[in-house]
């Protein structure tokens, strides 16, 4: 049974480790780097993190949102967006990667979910 391991959580618009929101509408993308827990190799997903407020402010807009593929949190605190990505995971497995990430493709925009099977 293969299960999924977070193994990094990057941003290449800001510092994590630093990032303070302005303000309470905020949006930011996170790479988070997924892979098998027992093999070395990974997979790119990426999230968009938001705060109510933006998801407001969008809804406002645009009059709908579908949300796959966000976090809505009560303020940026990277700890425990880790923590609900790893409990999240720890729901999740498969008898072979391609079902992991299958899976995982419904919560998080997966690298991989446009191409053919045949070239994964």
């Amino acid at each position: 049974m293969v299960t999924p391991k977070l193994k990094s959580i990057a941003s290449t618009t800001f510092d994590l480790l630093n990032y303070v929101p302005v303000n309470e509408d905020f949006c930011l993308s996170l790479d988070l780097l997924i892979g098998p827990a027992d093999e070395d190799g990974m997979e790119l997903f990426c999230l968009s993190v938001c705060s109510p407020r933006f998801v407001e402010r969008f809804v406002e807009q645009e009059r709908i949102a579908i949300l796959r593929g966000y976090m809505v949190v009560d303020g940026f605190q990277l700890e425990a967006i880790r923590a609900r990505i790893v409990k999240l995971l720890s729901g999740i497995s498969g008898e072979t990667w391609s079902d992991v990430a299958a899976k995982l493709s419904r919560y998080f925009r997966w690298e991989y979910e446009e191409y053919p099977s045949s070239t994964k």
